[in-house]
Parts: C-alpha cells; structure tokens; sequence
C-alpha cells in the first residue's frame, strides 16, 4: 500500500496509510452503532436456528395433550380479560403451548431454520436469474437491450403481491387443465 502524504504548516508532513475501499468500509460500518447490534442480533438468529437441537427446550413435534393452549403467567397480563376461560395457565412452556400441546418456543426455533433456508435460497435463485438476464442485455445490447428493461419496467409497475397471486392463478388453472385432460 503507499503512503498518502498531507503537507501541514512550517515544512512538516503528515504520513497516513492508504487504505482500500473494503476497509473503508468496515470502518464506517463498525462506527454505525445501530448497524452493528443489528448485525449482532442477525447473527444470533442465525446461530440459534442452526443449533435449534441444541437451543430448544422440548422436541417441536412432541404433544402433551394435558398442556393444550397453555398460557405462562407472564403472559397473561397481555391477554383479554376472559382469557383464562379458554387457556391453561401453566408454567411449563416459556412462550406457552398451542391447540395440540406442543412448545411454540421450540416450534418458532425449528421454524426459523425453515424460513432462513427459504430467503438464501430465493435471494440466490434472484441473484443468479438477475444476473443472467443483465448478462443477454448487456451482451446482445441494442433493441434486446430495450425490450429486456421494457419487461423489468413493466415488473416494477405492479405490486409484488399482486403479480404472485396473478401468477398462482395461473399456475393453478394450468394444474387443473392437465388434471382434467388426464382423467379423461
């Protein structure tokens, strides 16, 4: 790396290591407070779904049907006033227990493992699709160019939402289509 030389008054100089963007960077991050306990509080829910086996208390299948809708204590400051008419009030569950008697902790733990696989996978699959797409734009250029970026335009117009149930829709209609011409 060189060295970047700063002139400061009466024939003196100020010698500063250079440093890349990458370190900039990190530097800028690490003096965002907030930016760090977020990535912490990421990074500890990461970790916990990975070691869900480890971390949760009861296996999330398992039933105790004794201990349906079961309330804890604490939890029962939040509830409406009536509550303890439909749930138990026990202590066993830290977050309590749903309809079948199964830990919602240990149930959320093992569902974070799921959700997480989900947005690696459809950030990947984003990534690589983007990517490809960009890739017959910029190479084939011109009017492909103009179409493609017409399409993604057109994309950008509607609501995300919408244009998932558009295409459920679809698929479905094209599901119940083969459905019909097998059974005939």
């Amino acid at each position: 790396m060189t060295d970047a030389e700063l002139a400061v008054g009466g024939g003196q100089t100020l010698v500063r290591k250079e440093r890349s963007l990458w370190e900039e960077s990190l530097i800028r991050l690490l003096r965002n407070k907030i930016a760090v306990v977020s990535g912490i509080f990421l990074l500890l829910l990461v970790l916990v779904a990975v070691f869900a086996n480890y971390v949760a208390p009861y296996d999330y299948a398992k039933q105790d049907l004794l201990a349906n809708n079961a309330v804890p204590q604490w939890l029962m400051g939040l509830m409406p006033k009536g509550a303890e008419n439909y749930a138990r009030i026990s202590d066993k569950f830290i977050f309590g227990a749903d309809h079948l008697g199964r830990d919602l902790l240990s149930r959320t733990l093992y569902g974070a493992r799921v959700s997480l696989s989900i947005a690696f996978v459809a950030s990947f699959v984003s990534l690589s699709i983007g990517t490809i797409y960009g890739m017959i734009s910029g190479y084939v250029g011109g009017r492909v160019d103009d179409l493609m970026m017409r399409i993604v335009d057109f994309l950008y117009a509607f609501p995300f939402l919408v244009v998932v149930i558009l295409l459920q829709t679809y698929f479905k209609a094209i599901a119940r289509r083969d459905k019909s011409t097998i059974a005939q």
